[in-house]
C-alpha cells in the first residue's frame, strides 16, 4: 500500500494486476478514440446537359429527400455535375429554381472546377448553391471510398 496524505491508503497493482494496468493505459494512448463515423449518404452523378437526364436526376433527388428525411431529419445526398453537365447549374438554366429549391431542402450541389474552366463557365455565372471541387472524379471515388452509395440516371 501507499499512503497519500488526502486519499489514505491506496493499493499497488502488482503482478497480473500491474500488467493488466499497463496494458490497459498502453491501449489507451496508442489507440486513437474515434468517434462513430458519420452516416454515407448518397452520390447521384450527372453527366450530360440534357433536359431528360436532368428532369430524372431532380424527380430521383426529389424522392430521395422526401424517403431519407423519414429515418434521417438531414439526409446526406449529393449531386456532382461533370463535364457538361455543370452547364444546367447555371443562373436561369431551365431547372435553375429546382436546383435552388432542393438545395434549400439539404441537398448539395457540386460542380467541378476544372470542367469548369473546360466549358468557359465562371463562378460568377452558376446558381449560388453550387459548390465547388477540384475534381469531381475525385470526389465520387472518396465517397465511393467512405460507403457513400452511387447513383447515375
Amino acid at each position: 500500500m501507499i499512503s497519500t496524505p488526502s486519499c489514505g491508503p491506496v493499493p499497488r497493482a502488482t503482478g497480473k494486476q500491474g500488467a493488466l494496468l499497463a496494458f490497459a493505459l498502453v491501449i489507451l494512448v496508442l489507440v486513437p478514440l474515434r468517434a462513430p463515423a458519420a452516416r454515407p449518404g448518397v452520390i447521384i452523378q450527372v453527366d450530360d446537359a440534357s433536359l431528360h437526364t436532368w428532369r430524372i436526376a431532380l424527380a430521383n433527388t426529389t424522392n430521395l429527400l422526401a424517403a431519407e428525411r423519414v429515418a434521417h431529419p438531414h439526409p446526406h445526398i449529393e449531386i456532382i455535375a461533370l463535364g457538361r453537365a455543370a452547364m444546367m447549374l447555371r443562373k436561369k438554366a431551365p431547372y435553375w429554381k429546382k436546383v435552388l429549391a432542393l438545395h434549400k431542402q439539404g441537398l448539395q450541389i457540386t460542380a467541378c472546377l476544372s470542367d469548369l474552366r473546360r466549358l468557359h463557365l465562371h463562378k460568377a455565372d452558376m446558381s449560388p448553391a453550387v459548390h465547388y471541387i477540384p475534381s469531381g472524379i475525385a470526389e465520387i471515388v472518396r465517397r465511393k471510398r467512405e460507403g457513400w452509395a452511387y447513383v447515375q440516371p
